[in-house]
């Protein structure tokens, strides 16, 4: 039985959710356990220095013109990196016919969440929210110790993609303002102490990202007071040549053939489907949603193995049945889809959103859910949150004590699947935990502590090389970014000890910092960036020198370029018998009474 103020809310939540049934609604409390259709993953197949301000555009240019060079040897370094010694690249790689597919490149592309909240008058949090812009840059590390962007060069993706970042911000204002209208009305009901601030989220996955298309997966959560939260599942897809915004009828060679594929495998995943249906025909609502406009058209991604329909709750199901997913492999459809959409063949990390389960190449499903815990009060309890992942009909629980939210990706070898979770945690702070199975249990292969280094806003492709980043507390707290592979163990293996300093501007535009001595300083002089060890000439500098750091080996050393010339120095730093690991002090006093410009959190 509803109490009043719960039937006002549940009636209002309704008449929200009307206009947008074909975004479809509810359910997100239910994910983890609804009947999601399996998505395939088969075994894998085969900085330039940058210019002080009074340096020329002319060389800033030229700056920006190596980093795809110095990309280009960073691979090359790399793979001479991870095969020395070893032959293990060779054996895990098997040869697949490329006749179903086309000859395609990933793009550099970045999903960045932007942050908002509203609050009431006495600072009480009402709502908080986020939402995700498309970005076509991609963080890139030069041998020189310098980021830069690497950006995909196609003004008409460019234009569209600006035009959906901004009809995305606008609608998530929109809902913003109605969630915190409705959350100062329910304060006031509920009181003070029954009081939890509402939620406007939108989380977006990328599944394909290459030369010929660029599809994301977003989920709309919704808890603005009504009798449960609702959730809405999206896709969102471009033509990566025109910037065309692709409907299903441009993907696939017969909507009839679509129509039916899709009916056919709803009815073969979902057994009792007809029982729950909003309409008496499963085939003339599938069909509807597709060709009226009002119902938004079929919600799909593609990603490198086939298509995936989405269909939320109240689609085409009673609440109680969930939202259904329906996956379409290339494989199985070879004549379905057009061939300009076939994906790269490409060896890659695969995105494995929350409650979607995927199917190995030998017959075993998995899946993951996580959930939030909170006190008897109502207060969120971190320490209790949970990490379930789901193996076939056996599910394996661990603590996820450091996330708010994660992000899943997954990747096979050897009839192995490892999944790496990005864990988002205080302060923004991210964490990777990695698990292992074998087909029969689920290994912790990064033990009781996950990993400091983590995806971030990066988007890991390439497991031979690919981008993780972390905080550090050498000379200042700063974000640093170096490039990783996957090691033999299924663990992330660094490529090089030094890390790159990552500084942005309040634009989120990359730039350096700039660190002034208070007083005379003798440093060593290196050759690279990535000199932390070896031995060099002394450099005496003056009080008022400014250093740019460059790189650091995270623990003790910084490699900085004095600015306005091409020298790079060293900076060792030390502590105290009583302070550990922890080291701030330059040449025995503490490290902010020699360098002004630095930023120390905590």
């Amino acid at each position: 039985m509803f109490t009043k103020n719960q039937l006002q809310r549940s009636i209002r939540k309704a008449s929200q959710c009307l206009p947008m049934l074909t975004l479809a609604a509810f359910c997100f409390s239910i994910l983890a356990s609804c009947g999601n259709t399996p998505v395939e993953i088969t075994k894998e197949t085969s900085v330039a220095e940058v210019s002080d301000d009074e340096e020329t555009k002319q060389a800033q240019a030229s700056t920006e013109a190596e980093v795809a060079s110095d990309d280009e040897r960073n691979v090359t370094e790399a793979s001479d990196h991870s095969n020395a010694g070893t032959n293990s690249n060779a054996s895990d790689k098997t040869t697949v016919s490329t006749s179903l597919y086309s000859a395609s490149e990933y793009l550099p592309i970045t999903l960045e969440n932007q942050y908002d909240y509203i609050e009431d008058t006495d600072g009480t949090t009402l709502v908080m929210g986020h939402y995700p812009k498309l970005q076509l840059q991609e963080l890139s590390l030069s041998s020189d110790g310098v980021p830069a962007y690497r950006e995909a060069q196609n003004e008409t993706l460019e234009n569209a993609v600006a035009q959906w970042n901004m009809d995305e911000k606008a609608a998530f204002d929109k809902d913003m303002q109605d969630a915190g209208d409705y959350a100062r009305e329910d304060r006031k009901n509920l009181g003070a102490d029954d009081w939890y601030y509402y939620a406007v989220e939108d989380d977006a996955t990328l599944r394909r990202a290459d030369d010929s298309l660029v599809s994301m997966q977003v989920m709309q959560y919704r808890d603005m007071g009504g009798a449960h939260p609702s959730t809405s599942y999206v896709g969102v897809n471009f033509d990566a040549k025109t910037g065309q915004k692709l409907e299903a009828k441009d993907i696939v060679e017969s909507t009839g053939d679509l129509e039916s594929a899709i009916v056919a495998k709803l009815l073969a995943d979902y057994p009792d489907i007809r029982d729950g249906l909003l309409d008496s025909s499963l085939e003339e609502s599938v069909k509807t949603i597709m060709e009226n406009p009002a119902y938004g058209g079929l919600q799909f991604t593609l990603d490198q193995g086939g298509m995936l329909v989405m269909f939320s709750a109240y689609d085409l199901t009673a609440y109680a049945y969930g939202p259904e997913f329906v996956k379409l492999r290339y494989a199985d459809y070879p004549k379905l889809f057009k061939k300009q959409y076939l994906p790269t063949e490409q060896n890659s990390f695969m995105p494995l959103p929350m409650g979607e389960p995927m199917l190995t190449s030998d017959g075993h499903t998995l899946s993951w859910s996580f959930t939030e815990a909170y006190t008897a009060d109502g207060i969120n309890d971190p320490a209790n949150n949970k990490l379930e992942i789901t193996l076939d009909d056996k599910s394996f629980t661990y603590p996820a004590e450091l996330g708010y939210k994660l992000q899943a990706y997954a990747r096979t070898r050897d009839n192995r699947i490892y999944l790496y979770f990005d864990e988002f945690g205080d302060n923004d702070w991210h964490f990777t935990d990695v698990f292992m199975s074998d087909g029969s249990s689920i290994e912790k292969l990064t033990g009781d502590t996950p990993m400091d280094a983590a995806f971030y806003d990066t988007r890991p492709v390439d497991p031979e090389k690919y981008l993780m980043e972390t905080r550090t507390g050498v000379l200042g707290t700063e974000q640093i970014a170096r490039y990783y592979r996957i090691g033999e163990d299924g663990l992330p293996a660094p490529l090089s000890q030094a890390w790159t300093y990552i500084v942005t501007d309040e634009n989120g535009k990359l730039t350096n910092r700039e660190l002034t001595l208070l007083k005379d300083l003798t440093l060593e002089t290196v050759q690279s960036p990535s000199d932390m060890d070896v031995s060099g000439d002394e450099l005496h500098l003056e009080k008022g020198a400014v250093l740019i750091p460059l790189t650091t080996n995270n623990t003790d050393t910084a490699i900085c370029r004095v600015k306005g010339t091409r020298e790079l120095v060293r900076i060792v730093l030390t502590g105290s018998p009583d302070d550990g690991n922890y080291k701030h002090l330059i040449d025995g006093r503490e490290m902010y009474e020699v360098l002004d410009g630095m930023i120390l959190a905590g």
